[in-house]
C-alpha cells in the first residue's frame, strides 16, 4: 500500500509540474509579445519625432559601431510604458560597453530577456546597414516585411550594437553564424503586428518576408 502512495505521489508531483512548466510558458509568451508591442510602439513614436527609423548602429569617428537602435529607442520607451532609474540608466555620451552601459544593460527585464531582440539587416531588408529606412521604402508593404526578430538563446546584449544579417541565400546570421530558426521565433512586421511561430519560420517563408522591395507575396503560414 505504501508503495502505491509513493507512487501516486510521485505520478501528481510530475503532473503537477508539467503544469507548473506550462504555466510558466504561456506567462512568458504573453510577457514577450506585450514586450515586443512596447519595442515597436517605440520605434514608430522614434518615427514620428525624427521621420524615420532610427539607424541600426551610431558609430564614432574611427567608424567602431558604439550604440545600438536598441539603445537609441530607450528615451522613447517613457512616451509609451512606464520605466525606472535602471532602465532609463544608459549613457549615450558613452560606448555601450562602457562599464555603466554593461551595468545598465543587466538590470531591467530586456536585458535578462530568454529572448533576443534582433534588427533584420541588408541592402535590401527592412534595416540598411549605412541608411535610415522609411515607411514609404517598404515596396513590398509594411505588413510583409520583417523588421524585428526575437530568438531563444542567441548570443547578444540588450545594448551590443549586433542584428540579424540577411546573407546572399536569404538565411539570418548573428554575428557570422547562422540563425537557427527551426525552433519558435517571434516576428515582428514594420507595420507593428507580432506574430509567434511555435513550429520555428520556413526557409521559404523567411526569404519573402526579409526584402523590402522584391515584388514577392508572403503565403499562408
Amino acid at each position: 500500500m505504501a508503495i502505491f502512495v509513493s507512487g501516486l505521489a510521485l505520478f501528481m508531483c510530475v503532473l503537477i509540474a508539467d503544469s507548473l512548466a506550462k504555466v510558466r510558458q504561456s506567462l512568458l509568451l504573453k510577457q514577450t509579445h506585450n514586450d515586443l508591442k512596447w519595442i515597436v510602439a517605440a520605434l514608430h513614436d522614434y518615427y514620428k519625432a525624427h521621420g524615420s527609423f532610427p539607424p541600426v548602429v551610431v558609430r564614432d569617428e574611427n567608424g567602431s559601431p558604439i550604440h545600438s537602435w536598441r539603445s537609441i529607442i530607450q528615451d522613447h520607451f517613457k512616451n509609451i510604458v512606464e520605466t525606472d532609474d535602471r532602465f532609463n540608466a544608459y549613457d549615450l555620451t558613452q560606448p555601450w560597453n562602457s562599464p555603466v552601459n554593461v551595468e545598465s544593460g543587466s538590470q531591467h527585464r530586456f536585458g535578462s530577456h530568454p529572448y533576443r531582440i534582433l534588427a533584420v539587416v541588408g541592402p535590401h531588408a527592412a534595416w540598411n546597414p549605412v541608411e535610415e529606412r522609411s515607411i514609404s521604402d517598404f515596396a513590398d508593404g509594411a505588413h510583409e516585411t520583417l523588421l524585428l526578430i526575437a530568438v531563444r538563446n542567441s548570443d547578444c546584449a540588450w545594448h551590443e550594437p549586433v542584428d540579424a544579417v540577411v546573407t546572399d541565400s536569404g538565411t539570418l546570421e548573428l554575428k557570422n553564424e547562422q540563425l537557427d530558426l527551426s525552433s519558435d521565433v517571434f516576428l515582428v512586421m514594420a507595420d507593428g503586428s507580432v506574430r509567434y511561430a511555435a513550429n520555428g519560420l520556413p526557409a521559404e517563408t523567411l526569404a519573402t518576408l526579409l526584402t523590402i522591395d522584391a515584388g514577392d507575396t508572403v503565403n499562408d503560414w
